[in-house]
């Protein structure tokens, strides 16, 4: 039986949206420990085909949704930068957020 090639595979899963994807790599993400990643350099497959404005959308859902939350979102920054996106663990990039600069240099 004659299977299908890998580029086959990549046309097919790019074009379909899995439920629960975006959710599903954001507690990777949050999970992993990291303090950063670029979205489309680690799952490349996954978001093939997407834009950086619609990845960041579906991230920034999973981070605002409050009906099904997932632990940690309140540290994920989602950032857009050169058509790429990029997740941020705030608890884990050990960089101070713009909150926590301002109230720095309140204190000052």
């Amino acid at each position: 039986m004659p299977g299908l090639t890998p580029e086959q595979i990549q046309a097919l899963m790019s074009g379909s949206g899995r439920k629960g994807l975006y959710r599903d790599k954001a507690v990777e993400f949050l999970n992993s420990g990291e303090g950063g990643v670029c979205v489309q350099d680690e799952w490349a497959l996954e978001f093939d085909g997407k834009s950086a404005a619609t990845i960041k959308q579906g991230f920034q859902n999973v981070k605002d949704n409050t009906k099904n939350p997932v632990e940690g979102a309140e540290n994920l920054l989602v950032i857009n930068n050169d058509d790429k996106t990029f997740l941020i663990n705030t608890a884990n990039a050990n960089v101070p957020t713009t909150e926590s600069a301002e109230a720095e240099s309140v204190e000052a």
